[in-house]
């Protein structure tokens, strides 16, 4: 059985997307302590102990203070020590062919069109419980 904490993170600035995310990760609950922020400032901080936890992270693209694109770019800097206990699976409203002039496919466990249903997130949930 594996004994590390199991964190999930939703972060969008929308109180609306993050209900929905929240009703959608409902049969999960009592697995992991869910974390909601506004927005990716402060992210890193969040998981910084990432080598004693498995942690999945929801992030929308589109946020003030810090968005999507800036914290994947942080990232890209401070993932070696994480990428195998952290996946991130952007939520936007964004195409991904906009989000591939910005932004680094590879950085990502998935990438969803919003609105987001129950299959994505329970395939998402599925590759999550393999770590």
């Amino acid at each position: 059985m594996n004994q590390k904490k199991q964190t999930i993170i939703i972060v969008d600035d929308l109180p609306l997307n993050q209900f929905i995310l929240r009703v959608l990760l409902k049969p999960w609950e009592e697995r992991y302590e869910l974390v909601e922020l506004q927005n990716a400032e402060g992210l890193l901080q969040v998981i910084k102990d990432c080598k004693n936890s498995k942690i999945l992270i929801f992030l929308d693209l589109q946020m003030p203070v810090m968005d999507g694109y800036d914290f994947l770019t942080l990232w890209k800097a401070h993932k070696a020590n994480c990428e195998k206990t952290v996946q991130i699976v952007v939520v936007s409203a964004t195409e991904i062919s906009e989000f591939k002039k910005k932004g680094d496919l590879t950085l990502l466990q998935d990438y969803l069109m919003k609105p987001v249903n129950g299959i994505q997130i329970e395939q998402i949930f599925n590759s999550f419980d393999q770590l």
